[in-house]
């Protein structure tokens, strides 16, 4: 999401603040923040009312009413798109999975971890989920796995003697 649409969003959202929160909400920092509005209010997006000494309202105009919603539809949608491509490449990868191996999720659960479980629900196969090494190290002892990884510090601690896939080089 790009720096203006951020600062839209946040303002819309929280009218009466302060820069400084706005730069912590989304992550910037204030001088970034005050460039930005001023911008907004040179091209008319934003109008700042003084309520006080201290305190002021940040109004969008129709202008970054309108700019916001269609940044939205164009964030919204392009991440829709990719998460299609990511489902996508995540089948084409679990089809040339070979049956005879159990399947070991390795890493944080986290939201790359959810498509991944969902995808493999969806193809009908099984695995494992693990955020330990020790637990990757006993599975190999006993068992044929394959080893799905996405966390970049998780694929550090594999080496060749390990079968595995780290799904962020394949996507």
């Amino acid at each position: 999401m790009d720096k203006q649409l951020l600062l839209l969003r946040e303002l819309h959202l929280n009218p009466v603040t302060t820069q400084r929160n706005i730069a912590k909400a989304v992550g910037l920092s204030l001088g970034s923040v005050n460039e930005l509005i001023k911008q907004m209010v040179n091209m008319g997006i934003l109008k700042i009312e003084k309520i006080s000494q201290k305190k002021v309202i940040y109004n969008l105009t129709s202008l970054g009413i309108t700019q916001r919603a269609e940044g939205t539809y164009k964030y919204i949608s392009e991440a829709y798109a990719f998460l299609n491509e990511l489902n996508k490449r995540i089948d084409d990868l679990l089809n040339g999975i070979n049956g005879n191996n159990a399947v070991v999720l390795f890493g944080k659960n986290d939201g790359l971890c959810d498509i991944i479980k969902t995808r493999l629900d969806f193809n009908g196969i099984q695995y494992i989920i693990t955020n330990s090494f020790e637990e990757i190290k006993l599975l190999s002892e006993k068992n044929k796995i394959l080893i799905i990884v996405w966390n970049p510090e998780k694929v550090a601690l594999l080496d060749d003697n390990y079968n595995y896939i780290d799904l962020l080089s394949y996507i």
